[in-house]
């Protein structure tokens, strides 16, 4: 098939569906043709909105946002008791990892893949609660222990499950709402299903990863021999199939859907089409030109992929079982993982080697498309039985994207061979004449032109197996390419001379692993050659492109082969390959050697790959990790060890544990988070303490034992100007060196640990990079600021959160005994109007609270006799009353004080907190002594924040991200509840670093409201105000203000997708995880053409010129609405015209956005009388709007039946919008405004209850 440059893509064997990318604001402005992006409002441009909220398999809730160049960060949400749990985070590349304290023990003993807990790749491949209210499972279960069946148990919420035979599995969808009920199922060994369960693996997400090419690789010899596969099946396993294009008329037999999709096995994403047509495709619709491989051969087309690109193991597995169940020859499947393998023991590789072993079936699979690094191939291209196909472009270079071999840990010699991926033309799926073809690349690409090789082989041979035709495509491929055995193993395929080839040998030879240090002794293996033809063949041997681990070639001889060997007619010869490793191998080279052994002689050629493992020098580093107990960490406590001369390395949670390594000599990185738990308390999930130990550079060259003791670790304080109360604290690291390489991580806790501490010994060579460490505080004004007993005891609650429900200003009350707090200890006393105090086991006190709710009391007072520090469960909605938790102590004084007499509490207390502290303290080099940091307010930047409510008194979540100098960024602490309406000021830290603000407003579900990145001066003030004016759809910022596109046109395309909520200041936000409708209808000259279910789409139109009316309606429903009285739903259509302009790759729409800056108080609520609202408008980016020449407005107190218009001037500034509300006190107001500009661009939006009138 010829090979185009024409709508150049790269088709990826090894990207997830939807692509964790960086953020950066949308281009403005019309843009010229030949640009390539995606449009906005489709699946792909939605990859790069800036938030998600991801439900963990333990239960817990993380939000996920990356800043304006694409930092990642995490913060975890309150969970059903209204706590945050201690959480550690990992970043590793792109990847971020988050590891609440309770996952820690089953994480430690690899019960589960840790996979489940990578919140950026939970986001990639749509797990995140806005496409996903599932958690996909495959649980695989020990083979001597349980046999899975039809009648294994799955855990609550689990949907009908599939077995999955092949790797003794069960896989099934985990609904979101039972995760924590399955999470402690799978976690017990003895429950129905824990019972046996060997490890619980994520049902990740795969992706799918011709007339020049076909040339390139020999199969015109194959036509011209009367060989194009006929009577071979090929099942190609993708994204299904456009059966109805010519160039695949009468060649599929079977389909098959896995997916579920309401298309069946029809392709909507183009890329199993390709495959299909690359593998089989007759050329029809080019007069044959454009035919793929092998054009007789049979296709089964199983739709794996779904209609995004993407599909699950489980569904992948199941088509893989199909497809040897219907005797395929050939399993085609150019699809795979985003990241690379370090173990290749996931359940899709382990399926590929058991239906390879109990079949004749040759699966060929894509190695991935993560590019030129060594240990890059993915699953399950990494699969032993596999042939693993790399990709090279038309000059036979290896092209940049494919994935490289041998496998991460395994050390597995992979790709086994490679061929033409890049810019390959084949069918399109609903192309027709000049649009039939497209072109792609990838890995994807190259793995159908070695199955379709296979097929002709098949043809040819029908005998052979699926390992002999393995041996054969291998044994034929031509070595002469310039990539080594690492990156296109034996070669690029050779159609031509596999056709003559009668010798082959082994697909590869692995020569073993040698320990350290190797001497000159020899180590023997063997390659055996087969001859099936009807002569002997004399074979010259020879050793080729050797190739060290370090990407450089070796010179010094490590392979000894017999000069020639021969191989008899119809016989085979094992020939020795003698493997010698000596001194004069540079360091560098050790670790993966590759080669490739060729024999040439009698008209034959043969080429197999070659590698071994060098051990490089090895030393045992023994790290012990002790906490301020003196006993080895337990919990979730962790350590990091990282080489920094290669960049690798893991993270262990220690469980009590002495870690023990292998290293190579070298420099290290050790960091560590040790939790301390309160001496003899029963429940230790708030510890006492939390230490961070690290060592930013040492060199490990001989046997090393390390102890990192918190017990050495020195305290850190915090004071500040005015008095307050710690609310959470996080730990961060930072560790970059000049490889460009980065490892961070961080450890937040809640405000019942208390002591804090750190000890950093060392420092960073120069040269070698940076290191970071930050103590973030969150701190508010006291909640209980004093609380004392008329007999004189001082008492310190603790209060669960902060906000609406805590005691609010100067009180007095009686205190009196509940006991334990049970049905019958509140029926012996009178609480109304008292505080009551409840000594408690134990357990949850939900309803404890309550009954003291019930029996009307003012205040609870809850005590354990547990010595730990603990925080009542108040859940995520308004708490019946204000409670507090006190210490063991304190509580058993206060009880003593109770059971001698009546018993005043007087206390100060502060519901509302005027003012709070977001504080960073950082150090790059050695910690060694004690860190008080004692702060003044002139030091920091300053916030005036004002925040409006949604008509209730609520209380929302304030949540808090920073980014240093170094880019890294980290979230600050967890969500603080915060009373609304509210005023206060925020203190920050003022030495460069930038600070991110976001509101959520409600938990857990509700719309997050998104600031911009600020840096503050000491002493500088800004005001900044939440939820103002009318909250309405508007324009999405980037993190650093920048108003981005939210519609466009692209050829007959049109994207839109603004924001559904945004206030008068700017701030924006898309919709929650629930409780957020929207949908757009969209209309053509006056006649509805498309609507969609989403408040973002993309929409296919006619070229010629129209006026559109699209309507964009927004609903606040279920559980957030509780809490959101005004703006209840909003109405917007926007008048526009538009055409296709052949010129011009986009241009953007011209759709206006009213911004209405409503005088209302923190209830939205206005004054009767005439009120006049400033209005403003703001235009798409990219679009310049002219001047507003017409406005209207009109209001309706009877929920829209009635309207009563309004008078508008029009100003400089915007239009000035004047309504009367004489005589409407009391009631809901709804608003609807018009505008029109200059340029004919016309925006009408209604909004439901837009306020009231007091």
């Amino acid at each position: 098939m010829r090979r185009t440059w024409r709508r150049h893509t790269l088709a990826s064997a090894g990207i997830l569906a939807i692509a964790a990318t960086a953020l950066s604001p949308s281009a403005v402005g019309a843009s010229a043709a030949g640009e390539s992006r995606p449009i906005v409002g489709s699946a792909n441009q939605a990859q790069g909105q800036q938030s998600a909220t991801v439900t963990l398999i333990s239960g817990d809730r993380v939000r996920v946002t990356r800043t304006a160049d694409g930092q990642p960060l995490a913060q975890v949400l309150p969970g059903v008791d209204g706590t945050v749990p201690d959480y550690e985070t990992l970043r590793d590349g792109d990847n971020l990892y988050v590891f609440p304290a309770t996952a820690g023990q089953a994480l430690a003993a690899d019960l589960v893949d840790r996979e489940l807990f990578n919140v950026t790749g939970l986001v990639a491949e749509g797990f995140d609660d806005s496409h996903a209210d599932a958690i996909r499972l495959i649980a695989q279960y020990d083979e001597g222990n349980r046999t899975v069946s039809d009648t294994t148990p799955a855990p609550t919420g689990a949907s009908e499950s599939s077995t999955l035979a092949s790797v003794n599995s069960l896989s099934y969808a985990v609904d979101k709402s039972d995760v924590t009920a399955a999470w402690s199922e799978l976690t017990d060994a003895s429950s129905g299903a824990g019972r046996g369960l060997a490890k619980l693996w994520l049902d990740r997400a795969l992706r799918a990863s011709l007339a020049d090419s076909t040339a390139q690789v020999g199969a015109p010899a194959a036509w011209t021999a009367g060989l194009d596969g006929k009577g071979s099946k090929v099942a190609v396993l993708d994204t299904g199939v456009d059966a109805g294009h010519p160039d695949l008329a009468g060649r599929i037999g079977q389909t098959k859907d896995f997916t579920g999709s309401k298309y069946g096995t029809d392709d909507k994403v183009g890329h199993g089409t390709h495959v299909a047509s690359t593998v089989a495709g007759t050329g029809a619709e080019s007069g044959g030109k454009e035919r793929g491989v092998a054009p007789g051969a049979e296709l089964l087309i199983g739709k794996v992929l779904d209609d995004s690109g993407a599909g699950y193991e489980s569904q992948i597995i199941a088509g893989m079982q199909w497809a040897v169940a219907n005797n395929a020859d050939v399993v085609s499947m150019s699809l795979g993982s985003m990241r690379p393998t370090t173990t290749c023991d996931d359940p899709i590789a382990q399926a590929v080697n058991e239906l390879s072993g109990s079949s004749r079936s040759l699966f060929v699979i894509a190695a991935g498309n993560i590019g030129a690094a060594q240990n890059t191939v993915s699953s399950p291209g990494c699969a032993t039985s596999a042939l693993t196909v790399g990709a090279v472009d038309s000059t036979d270079a290896t092209a940049y994207f494919s994935s490289r071999g041998p496998v991460g840990g395994t050390h597995a010699l992979k790709p086994e061979i490679a061929a033409p991926g890049v810019g390959i033309l084949a069918a399109a799926a609903g192309g027709r004449g000049v649009y039939a073809y497209r072109s792609m690349s990838g890995t994807s690409m190259a793995t159908p032109h070695v199955a379709g090789a296979a097929a002709i082989a098949k043809e040819a041979n029908p005998t052979l197996t699926g390992e002999q035709l393995k041996e054969l495509l291998t044994s034929s491929a031509d070595p002469t390419v310039a990539g080594a055995a690492q990156e296109v193993g034996a070669g690029r395929l050779d159609i031509a001379r596999m056709l003559s080839q009668t010798v082959t040998g082994q697909s590869s030879v692995y020569g073993g692993e040698f320990a350290y240090p190797q001497t000159k002794g020899y180590n023997s293996k063997s390659l055996t050659y087969a001859n099936a033809g009807d002569t002997p063949v004399d074979l010259r041997l020879s050793v080729e492109k050797v190739t060290g681990n370090d990407s450089r070639p070796v010179n010094t001889p490590l392979v000894r082969l017999p000069q020639h060997v021969i191989v008899p007619a119809h016989g085979t010869v094992e020939v020795p390959v003698t493997v010698q490793l000596g001194a004069n191998i540079p360091d560098s080279a050790l670790g993966d050697i590759t080669a490739r052994i060729v024999a040439t002689g009698g008209g034959q050629r043969v080429s197999t790959a070659f590698n071994l493992y060098a051990t490089a020098p090895s030393v045992t580093l023994t790290v012990t990790v002790l906490d301020r107990n003196g006993n080895p960490a337990t919990g979730s406590s962790s350590v990091d060890i990282v080489n920094t001369d290669t960049s690798k390395g893991e993270r262990r949670f220690l469980n009590g544990k002495v870690q023990t390594y292998a290293v190579r000599p070298g420099h290290y990185f050790l960091t560590s988070f040790a939790l301390t738990p309160t001496p003899g308390a029963a429940n230790p999930s708030t510890p006492q303490s939390l230490a961070y130990l690290a060592r930013p550079e040492v060199t490990i060259d001989k046997d090393t034992s390390i102890v990192l003791d918190a017990r050495q670790a020195n305290p850190l304080t915090v004071s500040t100007g005015q008095p307050s109360e710690l609310r959470s604290t996080t730990l961060t690291f930072e560790r970059q060196w000049p490889t460009s390489w980065l490892h961070s991580g961080s450890m937040s806790t809640g405000p019942g640990t208390r002591e804090i501490y750190a000890q950093i010994t060392g420092k960073v060579a120069k040269g070698d990079g940076s290191f970071e460490f930050g103590h973030w505080s969150r701190r508010i004004t006291p909640l209980v600021s004093s609380m004392t007993t008329s007999g004189g005891l001082a008492l310190h609650p603790l209060s669960p959160r902060a906000g609406v429900g805590n005691l609010d200003g100067q009180g007095t009350a009686e205190a009196v005994s509940v006991g334990a707090g049970t049905a019958a200890d509140f029926k012996a006393v009178d609480i109304k109007g008292k505080v009551a105090v409840a000594h408690i086991p134990d357990g949850s006190d939900f309803s404890i609270q309550t009954r003291a709710a019930s029996a009307g009391a003012k205040a609870l007072l809850l005590y354990r006799d547990d010595p730990g520090t603990w925080l009542a469960q108040v859940g995520t909605n308004a708490v019946p009353l204000p409670v507090y938790t006190l210490s063991a102590a304190e509580g058993s004084s206060l009880g003593s004080e109770l059971a001698a007499g009546p018993v005043t509490l007087t206390w100060s207390a502060q519901a509302k907190s005027p003012y709070a502290y977001t504080l960073g303290f950082f150090s790059d080099g050695q910690l060694v002594t004690a860190q008080k940091h004692d702060v003044a307010d002139a030091s920091l930047g300053r916030i005036q924040a004002t925040y409006s409510s949604m008509g209730a008194t609520t209380d929302f979540g304030d949540m808090t991200a920073a980014q240093r100098p170094s880019t890294v960024a980290f979230a600050v602490g967890g969500i603080d509840a915060l009373a609304v309406p509210n005023t206060r000021t925020e203190y920050l830290t003022a030495d460069g670093t930038q600070w991110y603000k976001s509101i959520i407003s409600s938990f857990p579900f509700g719309e997050v409201m998104n600031d911009r990145f600020r840096t503050f001066a000491p002493g500088q003030v800004v005001t900044d105000s939440w939820y103002g004016g009318s909250v309405t759809p508007g324009v999405r910022n980037d993190n650093d203000g920048t108003p981005q596109m939210i519609a466009e046109r692209q050829g007959d395309l049109i994207g839109v997708a603004p924001t559904i909520w945004a206030d008068s200041a700017g701030h924006w936000s898309d919709g929650g995880s629930f409780g957020d409708l929207g949908n757009m209808v969209l209309k053509r000259n006056g006649v509805t053409i498309a609507t969609s279910s989403y408040p973002y789409d993309v929409f296919t139109v006619p070229s010629e010129d129209a006026t559109y009316e699209l309507t964009l309606n927004t609903e606040k429903v279920g559980a957030p609405a509780k809490f959101w009285k005004r703006s209840t739903a909003t109405r917007t259509t926007w008048t526009f015209s538009s055409h296709k302009e052949p010129d011009v790759y986009s241009r953007p729409l011209p759709m206006l956005m009213p911004r209405l800056d409503i005088p209302a108080d923190g209830f939205k609520a206005v004054a009767a009388g005439s009120v006049a609202i400033p209005a403003r408008v703001q235009a798409n980016p990219g679009y310049t709007a002219g001047a507003i020449v017409e406005a209207h407005v009109w209001t309706s107190t009877d929920n829209g039946t009635t309207w009563v218009e309004g008078t508008t001037s029009l100003t400089p500034g915007g239009p000035e919008l004047v309504v009367n509300h004489s005589g409407d006190s009391g009631k809901q107001v709804s608003l609807r405004v018009e505008f029109t500009d200059a340029e004919g661009a016309k925006v009408s939006q209604t909004i439901t209850r837009a306020y009231d009138v007091r």
